[in-house]
């Protein structure tokens, strides 16, 4: 198989196509059977610590041919996850929330649990689930995983809806039997199969803090005062062999940002972190990547005469130019 991206092309006796709500177009490329997926957009709302202890377990309500419906459930983190709705919409790339989503997420959940309180939500999103429809014979399904008929070592893995993330440790095994069962690869010897989690002063014991501040004092430095995550734990995100390189990153990683005021505070420390430890501009600093940087430069950069046009400077920006 030759697989070109971004114009260049990959050849390999063995094609795994997991490319969610786009795996029927990678399919399609392929198969003569063709299949179709529709994305199926779930809005949530996200409510403070304040209301975790609202429910001590998940609550469904009765399923409906769109999926489980709205769910209350206390998060591991002790906050309340409620949602999600279930809408079929046209654009892939679709995850905007909308009011009359988050509207049906409150009103749905409130029959649940009727304490709900829409004002104690510190965040919503939305994500999209992978919903395959077989265009002939005519039936809905789920879970499409296996070589393609009539051309091995082409394998989908494709149409993977709830409870699609805890199944995706079996899924990769799964897949890797198929695989091993077409091509004589053989398993690797220094395969390092555990990671080293980075250390959360959040549920550490007090000799535990005490242990990581004194083997390093960054453990002492606050950052992220809604969720206790310190200057300790973004270095170590950082600093990891597949580093955080932007907001999303060190969030991802260590919660810096999730909490309350919704990175409200510790944003711009963490962006200082950021462009300290990788040598870059804060201009360049980025929340997800290309075209979500956070600043454009320095005011007082503008020019007189300019109009109050904002310039990006590529001069080392230091704390002292953050704070103007």
């Amino acid at each position: 198989y030759q697989v070109q991206v971004d114009g260049e092309i990959f050849v390999a006796p063995i094609v795994i196509n997991a490319a969610g709500v786009y795996a029927d177009e990678i399919h399609n490329m392929i198969c003569e059977e063709k299949i179709r997926i529709v994305p199926r957009r779930g809005e949530y709302r996200l409510m403070d610590k304040n209301c975790g202890d609202l429910v001590n377990s998940t609550i469904f309500q009765q399923p409906s041919k769109m999926g489980k419906g709205i769910l209350v459930t206390p998060t591991v983190h002790g906050n309340l996850l409620v949602g999600p709705t279930a809408e079929d919409i046209p654009d892939k790339q679709d995850v905007d929330t909308t009011a009359e989503g988050l509207t049906k997420v409150l009103n749905l959940g409130s029959n649940s649990v009727d304490a709900l309180d829409g004002r104690q939500t510190i965040t919503s999103f939305a994500g999209l689930r992978a919903h395959l429809v077989h265009e002939e014979p005519a039936e809905k399904s789920d879970f499409l995983i296996g070589e393609a008929e009539g051309h091995p070592g082409f394998i989908d893995v494709a149409g993977i809806e709830s409870p699609g993330l805890t199944s995706a440790p079996a899924i990769g095994e799964y897949v890797a039997r198929i695989v091993k069962n077409i091509y004589p690869a053989e398993r690797k010897t220094d395969f390092i199969d555990s990671r080293k989690g980075i250390p959360s002063m959040a549920l550490a014991t007090e000799e535990e803090r005490e242990a990581l501040i004194r083997e390093n004092p960054a453990f002492a430095n606050v950052i992220c005062r809604c969720e206790l995550v310190t200057e300790g734990e973004i270095l170590e995100a950082i600093h990891r062999p597949v580093g955080a390189t932007t907001l999303d990153g060190v969030k991802r990683r260590t919660r810096a940002g999730m909490g309350r005021c919704q990175a409200g505070f510790c944003s711009p420390k963490t962006l200082e972190i950021l462009s300290r430890e990788l040598h870059l501009d804060l201009a360049q600093i980025t929340k997800e990547g290309t075209g979500s940087e956070i600043l454009t430069g320095k005011n007082k950069d503008t020019a007189p005469g300019e109009g109050g046009t904002w310039k990006r400077t590529q001069a080392p920006v230091g704390k002292e130019a953050l704070h103007e």
